[in-house]
C-alpha cells in the first residue's frame, strides 16, 4: 500500500454520509488551498465550505491518475499544522458519517503500516508533519480523528508524495476493505463520540505487557538463565509476580476471538505459568551454595533424564520467546 492524496481521499470517500468525490476533494483542497483550482471556479473565490469540486479532476484525484498539484504553496510550521486540522474539522469532518469516523482512522492506520516507503525514503517527511514516526504511531493507543486526518492530508499534499504511484493501492480500497478491517478488530477498538477519538485497546495491552515484560526481566529469564546449569530463584519470584501483574491488569475476552491480543497474552502466562511449574518439580537447591540458587534435581545422576530435561526447557523457553516476539508485532501489524 501507498499512501498519498488517492489512497486518503478515497477512504474518506468510503466513509461519507453521502459519497460526492467532487465535494469531498473541493473541501480537502480547500483546507490546504484556499483557492484551488478542484473548486469549481464558480465557488473558488467564495468564503465558507458550501463549495462544489471539479468533477472530472477529483475522479481523477481519486483513482490516480493525476497529482495533486497546488495553487500557492506555504511554509509548514506547527501554527500551519493547526490551521489546516482546524479546517479539516470544520470542513471535511462534517461529510463522514459518525458511525464510519473509526473505519476512517483504523483504514488509514492500515494503508500507513503497509507502507514502506514511510520507513524508509519518507520517513522523515512523515515525521515533519505528524511529528512522530511511524512505529510510535503504530504504538498509540489515543488517536484523534480531526488531528490525524488533518495531519495525513498535509503528508500527501505539502509531503509532494506522487499520486500516480498510488494506482494499484487505490484499486484495493473499497467498502468491503474497510468493513473487513474494522470486523476483524471490532473488540479491540472503542470509539469516543464526544472527544472525537478512537482508543485502540490493543496498543495499550501490548504497551502494558512490554513494560511489564521488561519491568521483571522475563526476557532476560528466558534467553540467558540456563536451568540446565543453574538457576536464581528471583527469576522465579520475579515470574511468578509478572503472572499476577498480567492477570490482574489485563482484561481476557472470550476465547473464540483467537486474533486479539489478549488470547496471545493469555497464552504467554499459561505457557510461562507451565514452564515454572516443570522447573519446581525439576530443581532443587544447590548444595554447595545459597539455597537461592537451583540445580537439576537428577543432573550427574541420571543422563537420560537431564537429556529430557535439558530438551524441555530449551522448547518452554523457545515458544515462550517465539509467543513473545507476536505480541510485539502485533503493535506494527493490522
Amino acid at each position: 500500500m501507498y499512501l498519498c492524496f488517492g489512497t486518503f481521499a478515497k477512504i474518506l470517500y468510503y466513509c461519507q454520509r453521502q459519497q460526492q468525490q467532487d465535494v469531498l476533494v473541493a473541501r480537502l483542497a480547500r483546507c490546504v488551498d484556499p483557492h484551488s483550482s478542484y473548486i469549481e471556479n464558480s465557488d473558488r473565490f467564495k468564503e465558507g465550505w458550501e463549495i462544489n469540486g471539479d468533477k472530472a479532476a477529483a475522479s481523477k484525484l481519486l483513482a490516480c491518475k493525476r497529482n495533486f498539484v497546488l495553487q500557492e504553496k506555504r511554509d509548514v510550521d506547527d501554527h500551519m499544522k493547526k490551521e489546516i486540522v482546524e479546517n479539516f474539522k470544520m470542513g471535511v469532518s462534517p461529510l463522514i458519517d459518525e458511525d464510519k469516523k473509526k473505519n476512517a482512522i483504523f483504514a488509514l492506520l492500515h494503508v500507513i503500516q503497509m507502507d514502506d516507503t514511510i520507513s524508509g525514503k519518507n520517513r522523515r517527511c512523515f515525521k515533519r508533519f505528524f511529528d512522530i514516526d511511524k512505529e510510535q504511531l503504530l504504538k498509540k493507543s489515543d488517536i484523534y480523528f480531526c488531528d490525524f486526518l488533518g495531519r495525513a492530508l498535509l503528508y500527501v499534499v505539502y509531503g509532494d508524495m506522487d499520486n500516480v504511484n498510488g494506482k494499484a493501492s487505490v484499486e484495493k480500497i473499497n467498502a468491503d476493505y474497510i468493513e473487513n478491517l474494522i470486523n476483524r478488530y471490532q473488540y479491540e477498538i472503542e470509539w469516543d463520540l464526544k472527544n472525537q477519538k478512537l482508543f485502540l485497546q490493543h496498543a495499550k495491552i501490548v504497551n502494558d505487557f512490554l513494560s511489564a515484560i521488561s519491568e521483571y526481566y522475563i526476557i532476560t529469564f528466558l534467553k540467558e538463565v540456563d536451568p540446565v546449569v543453574m538457576t536464581d530463584s528471583k527469576y522465579i519470584e520475579m515470574c511468578e509476580d509478572f503472572i499476577k501483574y498480567i492477570n490482574a491488569k489485563i482484561p481476557i475476552k472470550p476465547e473464540k476471538h483467537i486474533e486479539l491480543v489478549q488470547d496471545k497474552i493469555n497464552r504467554f502466562v499459561k505457557e510461562l505459568n507451565n514452564y515454572i511449574d516443570y522447573l519446581a518439580l525439576s530443581v532443587i537447591p544447590n548444595p554447595t551454595k545459597s539455597s537461592v540458587f537451583y540445580v537439576p534435581r537428577h543432573r550427574d545422576e541420571a543422563p537420560e533424564w537431564e537429556l529430557e530435561f535439558e530438551e524441555k526447557t530449551k522448547k518452554y523457553r523457545q515458544k515462550l520467546i517465539d509467543i513473545c516476539s507476536q505480541i510485539i508485532l502485533y503493535t506494527y501489524h493490522f
